[in-house]
């Protein structure tokens, strides 16, 4: 493990070298790789372009089971309960974003918390960090083909944003954060480069990026939100 849990305390994000093994991998490959030739069929998985212009497929799990329950997943709920004490942690959502060979699109620096809200969260409002994105490299991922960028955020508060690409009625708009050199210094930009079944995790205020895929090879991400269970109902199994 690297960029481990103080990495997480005091910027918001960190790393893990080995994540899953590799038959984990292996199963992830083959189910991701089904529904990108296949596409997704079920309605309830959303298979389109982010902001027009980078394949993403939201809600695997509809079209596939794999993803309902996988060896990442799991990695997920125990890193989040030794990270964050949860007792009860669960999937909120997942998605599969796609960077072909030679792919010319970024996907700007932005906080998650920012499309919670539409079409833009406004600046000012307390960040609650309840949520934590895991961000699984299919393949080995590093700054060429895509790999992703963070910035530690000085403010516990959502940042500026506005919409860089697609509609601004549409749920899969980009967002990107405006004056972002008052907020993102080079000084502090952290890329992590990994190796296939590697990840990274941050919380829903911590600012990140990956930039186009200037390289020959594909980079495949599988991403998915984690928090924890508070109904007193609810299983954890039941819940994803």
């Amino acid at each position: 493990m690297q960029f481990g849990i103080t990495s997480f305390s005091d910027n918001g994000f960190a790393a893990f070298e080995q994540f899953i093994d590799s038959e984990g991998l292996a199963q992830l490959r083959k189910s991701y790789d089904y529904l990108l030739t296949h596409g997704a069929k079920d309605p309830r998985s959303d298979d389109r372009l982010l902001g027009g212009l980078t394949r993403q497929i939201m809600g695997p799990e509809f079209s596939l089971p794999f993803f309902a329950d996988n060896a990442a997943l799991e990695a997920g709920f125990e890193i989040a309960r030794e990270m964050c004490g949860w007792d009860r942690p669960i999937k909120t959502f997942s998605m599969l974003i796609y960077k072909p060979p030679g792919h010319p699109h970024e996907t700007p620096w932005h906080q998650d918390a920012s499309y919670a809200v539409e079409p833009v969260t406004p600046a000012g409002i307390k960040i609650g960090k309840r949520t934590l994105q895991f961000w699984v490299a299919v393949d080995d991922a590093d700054i060429k083909n895509g790999c992703m960028h963070f910035h530690p955020n000085t403010s516990d508060k959502t940042l500026a944003h506005y919409v860089s690409s697609g509609s601004t009625t549409e749920q899969s708009r980009l967002l990107a954060i405006e004056n972002l050199a008052e907020h993102v210094t080079e000084a502090g930009i952290t890329p992590m480069p990994l190796k296939a079944g590697g990840a990274t995790v941050h919380h829903e205020g911590t600012p990140h990026f990956t930039p186009p895929n200037h390289s020959d090879r594909p980079r495949r991400a599988y991403i998915f939100n984690i928090t924890n269970d508070r109904s007193p109902t609810q299983t954890r199994r039941e819940s994803r």
